[in-house]
């Protein structure tokens, strides 16, 4: 599972920059179910870069860097890294807390000595 933690997004972009903003922004605090779910994602940004791209064409391409598992996905405007529209930060999750879920040194799942 993968945790959407944090987004960082800046206030020096144009108006194609504030409408990728605010659809990334929807994701904070996300729970994702798995890779694949975390490889949808990024392909669903992917495609909205390029739809805006399509309906900003005069403004510079948007450039979406996931990176190596870095954790940290960049978007920035292309040839421009220090040109930032957001970065998103993301966490691998360890373990879940809930009914049945939490353990404790020396002891199993259900507060038993083990």
């Amino acid at each position: 599972m993968y945790f959407i933690h944090y987004i960082q997004t800046y206030a020096s972009v144009n108006r194609k920059g504030n409408e990728l903003q605010s659809h990334i922004l929807k994701f904070k605090d996300c729970l994702l179910k798995d890779r694949n779910a975390l490889d949808d994602l990024k392909e669903e940004i992917h495609c909205r870069i390029e739809e805006l791209d399509a309906r900003y064409p005069r403004t510079q391409p948007l450039h979406f860097d996931a990176g190596n598992d870095s954790g940290r996905w960049y978007i920035h405007v292309k040839g421009k890294p220090d040109n930032l529209v957001c970065i998103i930060s993301i966490a691998k999750v360890r373990n879940l807390l809930g009914k049945g879920t939490v353990s404790f040194p020396g002891k199993d799942k259900d507060g038993e000595k083990g």
